[in-house]
């Protein structure tokens, strides 16, 4: 095909779908048209996400592993060792891409356990917030039940009594009256 082997996801296509005349394509089941819809979207480059897929591993993604002896959707005469050529190319090319897998799988738990530990120290932080908070609104309480005590239990401040005009007019006219009456002896 085209001059080069075709991936697996082309061989999936070429014997699940008819190509018409129209330019239509006409699929043997609903499922295999999934199926290649799926694989296609995990190979196509997208914004979101930097690391597309090659059709190898989106084939592997939906249909599943080979099994020991058999190639999946490549025919009855298929073998691993006809499939991926001989065995230090098929096995190794396929074990390397598993080790790949299995070092990115690795790396992203990793991160996820960074995260869950930075999440579980928030959350002791959160902890430890709430338990100072309450212990500031008992001592508020506190303080608010101390002063109301201490504003029934103190002494109400008696003003000095005020001297009215009148009172202080007779205590002069008194003084006075002393001052002349009494003989000097």
């Amino acid at each position: 095909m085209h001059g080069r082997t075709p991936h697996r996801l082309e061989v999936f296509k070429m014997g699940r779908c008819k190509n018409l005349p129209d330019g239509t394509e006409s699929w043997v089941d609903e499922e295999s048209r999934r199926r290649y819809e799926a694989m296609s979207e995990m190979i196509a480059p997208s914004d979101i996400d930097a690391e597309s897929q090659t059709p190898e591993d989106a084939f592997i993604s939906v249909m599943g592993k080979d099994r020991p002896g058999r190639v999946r959707c490549a025919g009855s005469g298929e073998t691993l060792r006809t499939w991926y050529g001989s065995t230090s190319a098929g096995p190794s090319a396929y074990s390397e891409r598993e080790r790949q897998m299995q070092e990115q799988l690795k790396v992203q738990e990793d991160k996820l356990k960074a995260q869950v530990d930075k999440m579980n120290e928030m959350q002791d932080q959160i902890s430890q917030l709430q338990s100072v908070a309450s212990k500031v609104d008992e001592m508020s309480v506190l303080l608010s039940q101390i002063q109301a005590s201490q504003a029934r239990t103190q002494p109400v401040p008696v003003p000095p009594p005020v001297q009215s005009e009148s009172d202080t007019e007779a205590d002069e006219a008194a003084d006075d009256y002393l001052d002349h009456d009494v003989p000097v002896s």
